[in-house]
């Protein structure tokens, strides 16, 4: 796998390689977030109602 911050010479080419892995972490984290809210809240459940 090529990183992106490899193509951008020295400390820029770091900070490029953090963005990309923080924002793909941030992602997965909110996928599985929503994921867990949707199916821990049935819809059965009264308060689903008002969404």
């Amino acid at each position: 796998m090529v990183l992106l911050g490899d193509l951008v010479p020295g400390k820029l080419g770091i900070f490029v390689d953090v963005m990309i892995v923080f924002h793909s972490v941030a992602f997965v984290y909110w996928a599985v977030t929503a994921v867990t809210e949707i199916y821990s809240h049935p819809a059965r459940d009264p308060n689903m109602k008002a969404h």
